[in-house]
């Protein structure tokens, strides 16, 4: 009886698959493929009887345990076992993972709502924590975009306290100005307080200071800072950074009057240690404005128009520091001994620790001979600026003049020579001239030596 085509094929669909291996493999037309002998097949029979495969199969080791493990139950129940196992191990993970998420969406929730950004300190603790979470759940993008968040606050708070510290820093140093004067001993005090606000101080490159300048948070009490810087490098001798600092603030300065003053600096001629006041335009239009002017009522020599400027802003403030010096050294100037004592007193008490009201003190006492008032200005002088030199030839006279002429002689050997000379032989107005006189009245010998200008201040080192 023949076999119909479809039964055959269905057949074939029944019969197990190791077994049809086995038969093909008997039936290789090429006999090196063939069983060697029935024995070969017997064995054959017996492991697919046993393990449910054949070496017909030509099974992967995969295979081989897979059907080895459908014909054991204790195998199928170990492997269930184990699944069960380790599905319920990543489930315990998997929850752990959501809830730790969970708690620390949680948490950042709350550092953000309750973290004060202002305050440095509280961001820097919210950073720290924000962190942690970070280094636990790496892939969390939230706590990414809020350490982010963080971390642009506690830039902006450390810019704010540098700020804060410069500012302080440069009030320190108008403070400073008040009370000893705009000398070469502050030039590095001045230049790096502007640098650390952002700064360069370098004369070649003014241009980046302007733009740097343009929308500053500081720019106010840097530009006033800059004439005082600018007077300082004069005295140092330091002409070249001073003009360049006079040009920065002509650039910079934030009103018409402040850049008329750079401007103004730029072409300022000296007479002894006072920068003259010159009588143009630029001077005029300082003049129009209250806080060029204040400045320059700090910085210039005596002059009619500084004068009234000075007398109209004490009509408004009468306790104004640079006012009532600029009208005592006026009135001392013009030999008003009476007025320019009276305003030096109001000076002293506007600023009790301020060498200036000292100095003009003891100028009025020394040209009215009071050597008791003289000795006592000059020694409340020296306990601010033991280095002035204005004050050693005071003291100098001063002692003289009470008879220690030794310890007077002492004093004056130890200034530069030089300087002595130049107050001897330039009449320009400057006290100092009267106070080096009064040492060659009062006996005393200045050594020989050619007439060179020198600092009031030594400069810092």
């Amino acid at each position: 009886m023949r076999i119909s085509e479809p039964s055959r094929s269905l057949d074939a669909r029944r019969v197990p698959s190791g077994l049809a291996a086995l038969a093909r493999r008997c039936l290789d037309p090429d006999p090196s493929r063939r069983y060697a002998n029935g024995t070969a097949v017997a064995e054959d029979i017996r492991r697919w009887l046993a393990d449910g495969v054949t070496l017909a199969q030509e099974a992967t080791r995969w295979e081989l345990a897979w059907l080895r493990l459908r014909r054991s139950p204790r195998a199928i129940t170990g492997f269930a076992v184990a699944t069960v196992a380790v599905l319920l191990a990543i489930g315990a993970w998997q929850y752990q993972g959501w809830r730790e998420r969970s708690n620390a969406l949680t948490r950042m929730a709350s550092i953000a709502t309750a973290t004060d950004l202002e305050r440095r300190e509280a961001v820097a603790v919210a950073l720290d924590e924000v962190r942690a979470i970070r280094a636990r759940l790496p892939g969390l993008a939230e706590a990414q975009a809020l350490e982010a968040r963080l971390q642009t606050a506690s830039d902006l708070a450390a810019r704010r306290d540098q700020l804060a510290r410069v500012r302080a820093r440069l009030d320190t140093l108008l403070h400073r100005t008040r009370t000893h004067g705009p000398w070469a001993d502050q030039v590095q005090a001045w230049r790096q307080a502007i640098r650390d606000a952002g700064l360069t101080m370098d004369a070649e490159q003014v241009a980046e200071d302007v733009r740097r300048l343009d929308g500053h948070p500081l720019r106010e009490p840097i530009v006033t800072a800059l004439p005082f810087l600018w007077r300082a490098e004069k005295e140092r001798g330091a002409d070249f950074h001073a003009a360049s600092t006079a040009k920065l603030l002509a650039d910079a300065g934030a009103t018409p009057g402040w850049q008329a003053l750079g401007r103004l600096l730029d072409r300022t001629v000296f007479a002894a240690h006072d920068p003259v006041f010159c009588v143009c335009a630029d001077s005029s239009l300082v003049l129009t404005e209250p806080a060029p002017t204040a400045a320059a009522l700090a910085l210039f020599a005596s002059e009619p128009r500084l004068t009234a400027a000075a007398r109209e802003a004490l009509l408004e403030r009468p306790g104004d520091f640079w006012a009532l010096i600029a009208v005592s050294r006026a009135n001392l100037a013009t030999g008003d001994k009476h007025a320019a004592e009276h305003l030096a007193l109001i000076a002293s008490g506007a600023e009790p620790e301020s060498l200036l009201p000292q100095l003009l003190l003891a100028y009025v006492a020394m040209q009215r001979d009071d050597t008791r008032a003289l000795d006592r200005h000059v020694a409340a002088g020296l306990r601010l600026a033991p280095d002035n030199t204005e004050l050693a030839v005071l003291q100098a006279v001063a002692l003289a003049r009470l008879g220690h002429k030794t310890e007077a002689q002492t004093v004056v050997d130890s200034l530069d020579p030089r300087h002595l000379q130049y107050h001897l032989h330039h009449a320009v107005g400057h006290p100092m001239e009267h106070s080096v006189r009064a040492l060659l009245a009062a006996g005393l010998h200045l050594p020989d030596a050619p007439p060179v200008l020198g600092p009031l201040t030594p400069a810092a080192p």
